[in-house]
């Protein structure tokens, strides 16, 4: 199935407003997390996992983050 192409701007936003966008859709989550710290965006490493994976692909983005409690 080809590339959607809206994809792209979605994931351009997320990067661009990651600690908004954490904080809207998943607050209880964004409660763990320290936004002082740099945030790594692991596109390559994503694109590595899911073509070992069956099935369809359902996560576009995945993201390393440092959490409050130094995990």
């Amino acid at each position: 199935m080809p590339k959607a192409r809206y994809d792209e701007g979605w994931k351009e936003a997320i990067r661009a407003f990651f600690p908004q966008f954490v904080r809207f859709f998943f607050p209880d989550i964004a409660r763990h997390i320290d936004f002082s710290k740099q945030v790594e965006f692991l596109d390559k490493e994503l694109s590595r996992i899911s073509r070992k994976g069956l099935g369809r692909r359902r996560a576009d983005t995945l993201v390393k983050v440092s959490l409050r409690d130094g995990g």
